[in-house]
């Protein structure tokens, strides 16, 4: 388990720091650009996910999927890549010719450059996507941590420069992400350049990474709807202010992610490697959920009992989105948890079952926001979102399960659930700081008893790792 334990850490290392940078970004964002204009920048977001998700088109899950099967590694690389990049160049000129309507679709009314701006962007994201998942699959932690600060870095100086040298608009927030990620490109590009030589693409080896990656596409367009359906809510029934709000609240979630990217990066290789080689491979994911699970919902409460502390540090406009946060720390808890019990289904090549997992999760969340929104607004869209991420977990889990009859142990996982939900719920409709912080404290405190001999072996083990590196 200790050499796990290094794997993850030195995967996470660039995510700390990435989750510093963002911190003191998301800061900066609160002081120089207006709730409205953040609202813009999100509704900008999701149609370049939802870009991705075409471009991409399931190759990339291919590429992890064949990497172990396939002695060329950079044929590989590139035969995925180059449908992506097609793809994506397609998107981005359709993009600039519809630039007004797409322009009045997002925000009724039109942007110059706003087409351009996608453009580079998109094609971007589906380079600086390959370019971290080569190294992911080498499971080169390092040079993966070092991709992460560099495309934070860049991406922060590329969002001042606009901002100073341009105007306080969203555009800023994407002119840093094109930066960020052209400035990981090179880095990657550069330091790995030996196994990702370009390879000729024999047109006849791509039909097995199609059809294992064509059934993903669906769901993988219902699982953007899933998450995006909140925020589209908030756009239909509120205004970009309350979006604004709603994405500093998510912003601030993601500080979980600190523990989930580096954990989740390396999970997936390690899990199919696992799978393949080691007979035993039920009894590593038992125990891999068990920690996961502790260490997750110790680090949701620990973050809801701090979390007026950190909004302290924002500007005043946005420091209601505090009461928004506590149901949106489901979503990376149950997004862990679901990519360590979900894997049967990948295990068994029978991806279409994300189809109908995504199916009920968007449709669960759209009912759920239409009925809060109006009443809670932020909060409201937060609590349908964060209670759909349990059905997904719920599905996948039980669906893998019967796929693959791993056993999973789920009673520490629902007590620990319980314990979080009530903080949650708490948090959420009691707008007393004073109170709020007295019982998340009081749940934290019992979350580490229960939990204290799976968190003290993890201590243990982290140390031990440091002592033996120092």
């Amino acid at each position: 388990m200790k050499s796990y334990i290094k794997g993850i850490v030195t995967f996470s290392l660039g995510t700390w720091l990435k989750a510093i940078i963002n911190f003191a970004q998301i800061s900066m964002i609160t002081y120089l650009v207006s709730p409205e204009e953040l609202g813009k920048a999100v509704m900008f977001s999701l149609l370049y996910n939802l870009g991705l998700v075409f471009s991409l088109f399931g190759l990339d899950e291919a590429f992890m999927r064949f990497y172990h099967e396939e002695e060329n590694k950079s044929r590989l690389f590139w035969s995925c890549l180059y449908p992506s990049l097609m793809i994506g160049i397609l998107l981005s000129s359709i993009s600039i010719i519809f630039e007004k309507q797409m322009s009045r679709l997002l925000y009724g009314e039109t942007y110059k450059w706003l087409g351009l701006l996608y453009a580079v962007t998109l094609i971007s994201g589906v380079l600086q996507r390959y370019n971290q998942l080569y190294v992911r699959m080498k499971q080169d932690g390092v040079m993966f941590s070092i991709l992460d600060v560099v495309n934070s870095g860049g991406n922060i100086i590329g969002m001042l420069a606009y901002i100073f040298l341009v105007q306080r608009s969203f555009f800023s927030l994407f002119f840093g992400q094109l930066c960020g990620n052209l400035l990981a490109l090179m880095v990657g590009f550069i330091v790995d350049s030996n196994s990702r030589r370009f390879q000729a693409i024999e047109w006849k080896r791509l039909t097995p990474y199609f059809k294992y990656a064509i059934p993903l596409v669906p769901s993988a367009l219902l699982f953007w709807l899933f998450s995006a359906i909140d925020r589209i809510t908030l756009r239909q029934l509120s205004d970009f202010s309350e979006i604004g709000l709603y994405s500093v609240a998510f912003k601030i979630a993601s500080i979980i992610n600190l523990f989930n990217s580096g954990f989740i990066n390396f999970w997936k290789p390690t899990v199919f490697d696992k799978y393949k080689n080691d007979p035993n491979w039920r009894n590593f994911l038992r125990r891999v959920f068990l920690i996961a699970s502790a260490i997750i919902f110790t680090l949701t409460v620990g973050l809801l009992t701090v979390k007026d502390v950190v909004f302290m540090l924002f500007q005043r406009n946005y420091r209601t989105a505090s009461f928004v946060l506590p149901a949106l720390t489901l979503i990376p808890g149950m997004e862990l948890l679901f990519n360590i019990t979900g894997v049967g289904i990948f295990f068994s090549k029978k991806t279409y079952w994300f189809f109908f997992i995504a199916a009920v999760g968007v449709t669960a969340n759209y009912f759920g926001n239409i009925s809060l929104i109006p009443l809670l607004g932020a909060r409201g869209a937060a609590i349908s979102t964060g209670i759909s991420y349990i059905l997904i977990f719920a599905l996948r889990t039980a669906i893998s399960e019967r796929l693959c009859s791993i056993n999973l142990p789920l009673k520490k996982f629902v007590t620990n659930l319980t314990i979080a939900m009530c903080v949650i719920l708490f948090d959420t409709f009691i707008m007393n700081y004073l109170y709020d912080f007295l019982f998340s404290a009081s749940a934290l405190f019992l979350l580490l008893i229960y939990n204290r001999a799976f968190l003290l072996n993890i201590s243990k083990s982290i140390i031990s790792l440091v002592n033996r590196n120092a």
